[in-house]
């Protein structure tokens, strides 16, 4: 019996090596390389992932991140209360959210500080939000005590304009002195590359406003007054002028 196999495996050898290797063509395959994490805290939220998520108010958006909650109570027309980590973070207080870089904290506001209402969203235009969870992001600023979320609305061509209006203002207890009112306009353009990479150009005070940033009234005496003089003192607003940023999203 072992004397009939063997050749017929010899054969069978043989007959595989004679005939061609059959020919593939080349497939080649590209994908863009994943953000790197620099810690495990740190998380970035794809616009896939953001978009399979069911939600019945913008807000609810926030928990596609793990371990963050966006809970509404007493009804709607406010800001979500957000928990993370086990952490009562009120509406934004300790939680710095920022959209295309521009801040949604509130300095200050009737709920308290940090105030963050993401009604205004709509999360369908989020091509990915970038998540830190930890103590205090100095990078990010005075909210950032428990964590960061920063929406980025993707690549492609920006642009804004902004119109700062003030109006008159009491500067003493019974508005016998009040500051000028003042309006100004800036624009704001650019491109965002799908590489994290930002080209931004401002047009700051476009049509050269000669106003004030801030006013006080308040008593002062200059070397060689005899006496103090009462009168308004202003910062005045810079001239116009043109920036140009290029920013790296890491």
């Amino acid at each position: 019996m072992l004397r009939t196999v063997f050749p017929a495996c010899l054969l069978m050898l043989a007959l595989a090596r004679a005939e061609p290797l059959a020919s593939m063509e080349e497939v080649v395959v590209r994908a863009p390389a994943p953000l790197p994490h620099a810690s495990a805290s740190e998380r970035v939220i794809t616009a896939e992932e953001i978009a399979s998520r069911p939600i019945s108010r913008p807000g609810e958006i926030m928990e596609a991140a793990p371990g963050l909650i966006a809970s509404q109570h007493s009804g709607e027309g406010k800001a979500n209360q957000y928990f993370l980590r086990g952490f009562n973070l009120d509406h934004g207080t300790d939680l710095a959210i920022t959209l295309d870089g521009m801040p949604l904290n509130m300095r200050s506001h009737a709920h308290g500080q940090g105030y963050a209402d993401l009604n205004f969203l709509i999360p369908e235009l989020l091509a990915e939000m970038r998540l830190r969870k930890g103590p205090y992001g100095a990078d990010q600023g005075d909210f950032a005590n428990a964590g960061q979320v920063l929406g980025d609305g993707g690549p492609g061509w920006f642009a804004d304009a902004r119109l700062r209006i003030f109006g008159a203002r009491p500067l003493v207890e019974d508005n016998s002195v009040c500051s000028s009112p003042t309006a100004g306009v800036n624009l704001r353009g650019g491109y965002r590359f799908d590489n994290g990479v930002t080209a931004r150009l401002d047009a700051l005070n476009l049509f050269g406003a000669r106003a004030s940033q801030i006013d006080y009234f308040y008593l002062s005496r200059l070397r060689g007054e005899a006496a103090g003089v009462a009168g308004r003192h202003f910062h005045p607003v810079e001239p116009v002028a043109i920036r140009l940023t290029l920013s790296v999203a890491l």
